[in-house]
């Protein structure tokens, strides 16, 4: 009788051996697919940044501004005068990034979705406003090659890769 419980408890321990284990993997996976703010309550010790809504930081230029400099670049050298107005207004990087970041969602050059991510993940990185002017542009060559860089850096930040520098 007593050789029959220890197989049964046996089995018991090896059942709930598997069904901690599926619990788990089902903990990893779902933790993975919540968005950041979620993931860096659950994990308050990781390196999850914290998301930055464009137009949100301290001192951003209203819509009505951001819509009147992307309707200024009509053509070739309209960008200049547009970043010779912007450089006037003083304004610090981090507020520079948003409005060109945001420039360039009014000429729908980036949708708002990937410049919340980028912005959150490349802000501050040397290149990165330099870039984002480079996209408002009129010339269509140059800004396929800016987004494709900024794109580039952004997923190897996903990645885990620490972006030091853009073009």
């Amino acid at each position: 009788m007593r050789i029959g419980n220890e197989k049964l408890i046996h089995k018991l321990e090896i059942q709930m051996k598997k069904f901690y284990q599926v619990i788990f993997i089902v903990m990893v996976f779902g933790i993975q697919g919540m968005q950041p703010s979620v993931a860096f309550w659950w994990f308050s010790k990781t390196t999850v940044q914290s998301v930055v809504k464009l137009g949100k930081i301290e001192g951003a230029l209203p819509n009505t501004k951001i819509i009147k400099f992307a309707s200024m670049i009509k053509q070739r050298g309209d960008l200049k005068k547009v970043k010779n107005i912007i450089a006037n207004l003083k304004l610090s990087n981090s507020v520079l990034e948003d409005t060109f970041m945001r420039i360039a969602m009014a000429k729908n050059k980036l949708d708002k979705v990937e410049a919340d991510k980028m912005f959150t993940n490349l802000r501050g990185v040397p290149g990165f406003r330099h870039n984002l002017s480079v996209i408002c542009g009129v010339s269509r060559e140059a800004t396929k090659g800016a987004l494709h860089e900024l794109r580039i850096a952004y997923k190897a930040k996903e990645h885990g890769f620490t972006v030091v520098s853009l073009r």
